[in-house]
């Protein structure tokens, strides 16, 4: 009898979880381009296919319409790829300087249709800089901070930049003024725009519309200034400083989440305003927009995408919000990638509805947690494969694109943050 009980406490005793780890422990960081490069978190780097060098902090990629080819966007230098399908590609550099003299970019960029022009976004100069892509010569910019729609745009800044199918649109995701902005291609100038939320982050046309991620969650409002003669009215005791300040606040005004936080509060001698609400539908959804008149583009739908914040999940309430970050069309579907929620959603345009969802486990052993981290997508010639860039994990997912079921990974360099499929 004693001997049963000890078997069946035994054989019922649960396992005991596994111990994960990176699998560096005894070994330094290194860099081996031809071996194996270990990181400084332990994890290693073997990625397939044929490599070559690009600029530092490589945060934009696209492509021509024949693949023949890349441009990639990095820190202050962008960088034309051609033969890059051989073992030794040509690599032309081009400069950011606006016309002002300004050095400045960002990741946004689109190649013309017929791969004769280039886009990219100017990043603080509020501007789109121009490129013959035959002589990678700057040709011109489109100014963003000019009026339009009886308003006076300052502070533009286009995250991303995508060209219509017909080439004759050219499309300016403006995060900093919560728009998309429409600029006539041949005279470069900017025609119309319209709020779409909060910060849009990424672009994907399709016909005579364009759909857009706002990857952000609240509409911050700048301090109120201080009422006259109420400034240094009270504190400086034992060398603290008096308040009110005019030029801010000396302590946040609310922790979040709180009633304060979504209402707003009185503080220091100003009314502080709120945030509101965090699941509005300006925050983390995808929009699309009528530009078929592109002086009067309209917002004609609007859908919230991943888990809503505090919406119940696998380990607890969502926390930070699903933060859409890139969007891809093709026919009558539009996909969707969550980077805080590692989810990819495929969504019918007709019909506005999220219509297959798949989260990226690249292990059942780390269900329960996140971090892959899924950011730029790309579909296969045929439609039938889409590929996500998985940042969190050095891969890209290579999923059904209609079912979104994962069919494997493919190994990848250092924080993969954009991918492109060639025809």
């Amino acid at each position: 009898m004693n001997v049963l009980s000890l078997v069946l406490a035994v054989t019922l005793a649960p396992a005991p979880p596994p111990y994960l780890r990176a699998p560096s422990v005894t070994t330094y960081a290194k860099h081996d381009p031809k071996g194996v490069t270990i990181l400084p978190n332990g994890r290693w780097l073997k990625p397939v296919g044929r490599h070559f060098p690009v600029g530092k902090w490589p945060y934009g990629l696209a492509i021509t319409r024949d693949g023949s080819l890349l441009f990639v966007a990095s820190d202050g230098v962008g960088q034309i790829v051609e033969n890059w399908r051989t073992p030794d590609p040509t690599i032309r550099a081009l400069t950011p300087v606006s016309e002002k003299g300004a050095k400045n970019n960002a990741g946004g960029a689109d190649f013309s249709p017929d791969g004769k022009t280039l886009y990219w976004s100017g990043g603080d100069t509020g501007s789109v800089l121009v490129f013959d892509v035959s002589s990678g010569q700057r040709t011109g910019e489109i100014a963003l901070d000019v009026p339009c729609g009886g308003v006076d745009w300052n502070d533009s800044y286009a995250v991303d930049v995508k060209c219509a199918p017909d080439g004759k649109t050219l499309y300016c995701a403006d995060v900093t003024n919560f728009r998309v902005v429409v600029a006539d291609a041949a005279t470069r100038n900017v025609v119309g725009s319209v709020r779409v939320g909060r910060y849009p982050y990424a672009l994907a046309p399709v016909g005579k519309k364009v759909y857009v991620a706002n990857i952000g969650l609240f509409e911050y409002s700048p301090v109120p200034p201080l009422p006259p003669g109420k400034e240094f009215t009270y504190g400086g005791e034992e060398g603290r400083a008096k308040l009110p300040d005019p030029r801010g606040l000396s302590f946040p005004p609310f922790g979040y989440p709180s009633k304060e936080a979504r209402e707003g509060v009185f503080f220091e001698g100003r009314q502080i305003p709120g945030l509101g609400e965090p699941n509005v539908p300006e925050s983390f959804s995808v929009g699309g927009v009528d530009a078929t008149d592109p002086a009067r583009p309209k917002v004609i739908s609007k859908l919230k995408t991943g888990l809503l914040v505090g919406a119940t999940s696998d380990n607890g309430k969502t926390v930070g919000g699903s933060a859409p970050n890139f969007v891809l069309a093709r026919g009558g579907s539009l996909w969707v990638s969550n980077g805080n929620n590692d989810r990819i959603e495929r969504i019918d345009t007709a019909h506005n509805k999220i219509v297959a969802i798949a989260r990226l486990v690249p292990s059942p052993l780390v269900s329960r947690v996140r971090g892959v981290a899924p950011a730029g997508m790309a579909l296969s010639p045929d439609g039938k494969t889409l590929y996500v860039a998985e940042m969190g994990i050095n891969s890209i997912a290579v999923l059904d694109a209609v079912s979104l079921r994962t069919l494997g990974r493919i190994p990848t360099a250092w924080y993969p943050y954009r991918v492109a499929a060639s025809p």
